[in-house]
């Protein structure tokens, strides 16, 4: 082959190898694979990452409600420790680190632990009393730290304290209150109650409280059974009701009003200044209350107390430094001893059998020191009746109608216990204890104390300082009030 002819057949091979390879670059059958495979990536890219971000939105989600639990755990903690605390004696007050400690019923698992330090001041300063308390050891205030823990063990675990420190004041004998009734209290017509330190002066009852025009608690009111407040009636505290509660007008509470069993209804311009929790539903409730509106929830029924039970102990009586040698089964002898005892020594007046010992027309009674009046029938003030101190130093008057009288029944009104028009109290503080009817009307007055009757109705412009009085045989310290100074979260702690 001569050479001509070679260069010519490798330029002909060199163009049909470049031409093939053109026709190789060109070829598009392997182009829609790699598209495929490419889309695939990216595609799996963005799974796994919205994967994760869903994954880490749902943890966070979790530990934000676990956070929220745990916050109301510590705060049920503190509410549990506070209830216990009001009906617990002395020597058995839950005392020191772990002193509540309770799981609650849910799941993930929540449980609260609650540590309680006591003080013999108010506020409380140096250091804390010994655990456990003794008889004699009364405590002034505490400072209660709760941790909630809710998710316990697992990722989603959280833990938040909560704090609150109270005052104490001790609650005798179940004599506590400054008033109580078993059966039904009617507040009417500018009544107002007074604490003895800071809003203390509570109201209890077993049966229904109706609270009208412009009566103004200062404390907190405890209704086993259904409550009406309406026009200015006033509560500066707590309102605990078992059943149903019915706000018009300008009622107000001044912190939290719950309702155990049944529902809540606000209208006109009554308010809450804190929080509202109804069983069923908190009607007229939106803009009303000022915190949380809580419907559908149960809570606990407010802390039960029986009827206390006074009975005529002469040696208790005689006990306390009082002279119990003036018995009389007439009820006009009886009214003209205790005109003016004549003597500056504790008395004791005891009535028995039943008879009605009534004073009115401008009449007083001096008042040298301590007088105890216990009868078995009726007490009953009107027309300007005056009981006042004969020295110008504070003395107590006590006016018990005993359990027992009532017994027998009351309706016949022969144990009953009436003050009305324009009796007064003056420098003198009174107890009045009746198992029947108690009746406060028109301008009643005085240094204060305390009100116990089976039914109390009370109106018109009536005053009320609440002092817990010593009752001979029935003074033991049966657990104490907590008036909350702050309760507020805190960095949570190891306890």
């Amino acid at each position: 082959m001569s050479g001509e002819e070679g260069r010519v057949m490798d330029a002909s091979s060199g163009q049909g190898w470049w031409t093939g390879l053109r026709a190789r670059m060109h070829d598009e059958g392997g182009v829609a694979l790699i598209t495929a495979l490419l889309i695939t990536m990216v595609l799996a890219s963005i799974a796994v990452s919205i994967v994760g971000l869903s994954f880490h939105d749902s943890q966070a989600s979790g530990l934000d409600r676990s956070r929220l639990e745990a916050v109301d755990a510590a705060e049920g903690g503190l509410n549990v420790t506070l209830s216990s605390i009001a009906h617990t004696p002395t020597a058995s007050l839950p005392c020191g680190p772990g002193s509540v400690v309770q799981s609650l019923s849910s799941s993930p698992p929540v449980e609260f632990r609650v540590k309680v330090l006591y003080y013999a001041t108010f506020p409380p300063s140096g250091s804390p009393m010994e655990c456990p308390l003794t008889v004699t050891s009364r405590p002034a205030g505490a400072v209660l730290t709760s941790k909630g823990i809710a998710g316990k063990g697992s990722q989603l675990e959280a833990r938040r304290s909560m704090q609150t420190q109270v005052k104490m004041t001790p609650i005798f004998g179940s004599f506590g209150q400054a008033i109580f009734s078993d059966l039904g209290l009617s507040l009417g017509n500018n009544l107002t109650v007074s604490g003895d330190e800071g809003n203390d002066g509570n109201l209890y009852t077993n049966g229904n409280w109706a609270c009208n025009n412009n009566s103004l608690i200062n404390g907190s009111v405890y209704v086993q059974g259904s409550t009406s407040m309406s026009n200015s009636c006033s509560v500066a505290q707590d309102l605990l009701v078992n059943g149903a509660v019915t706000m018009t007008q300008s009622a107000h509470v001044g912190h939290d009003v719950a309702s155990s069993t049944a529902g809540i209804t606000m209208s006109n311009s009554s308010t809450v200044t804190h929080n509202a929790t109804a069983a069923t539903t908190c009607t007229g409730c939106t803009g009303r209350v000022a915190g949380a509106i809580t419907a559908s929830h149960v809570s606990p029924q407010p802390p039960y107390f029986p009827f206390p039970i006074i009975e005529y102990d002469a040696f208790a009586w005689q006990a306390a430094g009082f002279d119990i040698g003036h018995i009389y089964s007439d009820c006009n002898a009886a009214k003209t001893f205790i005109g003016d005892v004549g003597s500056a020594t504790k008395t004791v007046v005891r009535i028995t059998p039943a008879c009605a010992l009534a004073w009115g027309q401008n009449t007083t009674i001096n008042v040298r020191q301590d007088l105890a009046i216990i009868t078995d029938g009726s007490i009953a003030t009107a027309n300007q009746t005056t009981f006042r101190s004969a020295d110008g130093s504070p003395h107590v008057v006590y006016l018990i109608i005993p359990t027992s009288a009532g017994d027998a029944g009351c309706s016949a009104g022969t144990h009953n216990l009436a003050i009305a028009n324009n009796t007064n109290f003056t420098n003198v503080k009174v107890f009045v204890y009746s198992p029947c009817t108690v009746s406060f009307n028109n301008n009643n007055n005085g240094l204060g104390g305390q009100i116990f009757g089976g039914t109390v109705f009370i109106t018109n412009q009536f005053a009320l300082q609440f002092e817990p009085l010593f009752i001979a045989g029935a003074g033991v310290v049966t657990g104490y009030n907590s008036d909350i100074a702050f309760m507020r979260e805190i960095t949570n702690s190891n306890d």
